[in-house]
């Protein structure tokens, strides 16, 4: 994927953050995971 977008650096960081946090999940996998909040306005 970073051969095909070579010059965009925003593509170029989400391609780093997606390996890092990767390397995170390999790393605590008994500890990892996601959590997701919905809300409304009132």
């Amino acid at each position: 994927m970073l051969y095909e977008y070579a010059g965009n650096d925003t593509m170029i960081a989400c391609e780093e953050q997606n390996r890092y946090e990767s390397e995170l999940y390999s790393k605590c996998k008994q500890y990892y995971g996601y959590v997701f909040y919905i809300g409304r306005t009132i």
